[in-house]
């Protein structure tokens, strides 16, 4: 495999400004969780008591058929609002609000 021309001059790609990554490519953890146990999302949410083990499996499977992000299917589905979407997810990540 041969490297392309930026990489053997030594210039490392990165992605361009203004792109977001997908969410699967961003390790999330919740914070204090080792990577041993790291909840998932739903899952984290379910213990919040901001989903119903239904409405997670729900999400999940919409998921499943979609690729949708999830953050997306929660919202097209009004199962949380953007406000309280950005809430769990900073809490999730362990960012501060």
């Amino acid at each position: 495999m041969s490297a392309s021309p930026s990489e053997s001059a030594g210039v490392r790609a990165e992605p361009e400004a203004g792109i977001p990554l997908s969410a699967r490519e961003i390790p999330v953890s919740p914070a204090g969780a080792d990577s041993g146990s790291r909840p998932e999302l739903l899952a984290w949410l379910v213990e919040r008591g901001a989903l119903t083990p239904v409405l997670a499996e729900r999400v999940a499977r919409v998921q499943s058929d979609t690729s949708d992000r999830l953050s997306a299917i929660l919202l097209k589905l009004g199962l949380l609002s953007e406000a309280r979407l950005a809430e769990a997810l900073a809490e999730f990540c362990g960012l501060p609000r």
